[in-house]
């Protein structure tokens, strides 16, 4: 069953919404809510104003076996529908009324690969981009929507995609490599300084510095077409390719390799037939 927890502030203000586990083996996000829960519950901490949802979980049975997801991957299904036929599917049904209600989202994920925290911006809209810069990362991702449209058969709504039909303000942050120590405290820090965006609690004013990132806009998406495929080396996220350098092997003997200068994104060495492999950007600016 999925846990949401309410708080409302004493005064009115923003209405914003925190997920974490959209991936069940994705545990920085609700290590982090959880502990957040505790301290609102407790008492130690109290929401300055304003509304706060936080879905410490959003995928219960994938969290609970630690795998990325049961039947399908919900941030690629995560929309209302009017006969879900999958587990995820049902989940987004539930968890979509919540983006609705909200006015701003933050998403909390992690990675299969090393490298650093970076936010991810779907639409660029003034209230996501600022959201994203005050989480305080060095990187933010753009793109997502547009290297999709060239895969029609590919389900691809995510919680900000979501968020955009709503005209909601919405920002994702990749805080690390799974289960790292580092990601835990990127979550952490990624809560407080949007609590504090928003004036709700969290960081003092003054700490917090809308940061300018480097942007990495997505080129392409590249997907695992049978078990044999396989990475040609140990790739860091955003790590920088030269044209012509070699990815990936695929099963039948074909190697595909960089089209232009550029940097690879979310290599997954173990992802699963049919989902993303890799994904190839390019830096802006």
């Amino acid at each position: 069953m999925i846990q949401i927890h309410e708080f409302v502030g004493e005064e009115s203000g923003t209405h914003l919404l925190i997920l974490g586990g959209i991936h069940g083996n994705e545990v920085c996000g609700p290590r982090a809510l959880s502990k957040l829960v505790d301290e609102l519950r407790g008492g130690k901490r109290t929401l300055a104003k304003g509304r706060l949802t936080i879905v410490p979980v959003c995928n219960p049975r994938a969290h609970a076996a630690n795998v990325r997801f049961i039947e399908e991957n919900l941030n690629r299904v995560f929309e209302p529908s009017d006969a879900p036929k999958s587990y995820e599917r049902r989940l987004a049904q539930s968890l979509a009324p919540l983006v609705a209600r909200c006015d701003a989202l933050l998403d909390l994920h992690s990675m299969q690969s090393k490298g650093e925290a970076f936010s991810v911006l779907n639409q660029d809209r003034p209230g996501s981009a600022s959201l994203c810069r005050a989480l305080g990362t060095r990187w933010m991702l753009s793109g997502w929507p547009e290297v999709y449209r060239d895969h029609a058969d590919k389900d691809s709504c995510c919680t900000q995609s979501l968020a955009d039909r709503h005209d909601k303000a919405s920002a994702l942050i990749e805080c690390g490599q799974h289960g790292s120590v580092e990601a835990d405290r990127v979550a952490e820090i990624a809560i407080e300084r949007a609590l504090a965006h928003f004036g709700l609690g969290g960081l003092a004013a003054g700490h917090v510095a809308n940061l300018e990132p480097r942007r990495v806009h997505l080129r392409s998406v590249h997907f695992r077409e049978s078990d044999g495929d396989r990475l040609l080396k140990d790739f860091e996220n955003f790590e920088s390719l030269r044209q012509g350098d070699p990815i990936v092997k695929r099963a039948d003997g074909r190697v595909e390799h960089a089209p232009e200068d550029g940097v690879i994104v979310f290599p997954s060495p173990h992802s699963a037939i049919g989902t993303e492999l890799y994904y190839l950007g390019k830096l802006q600016g």
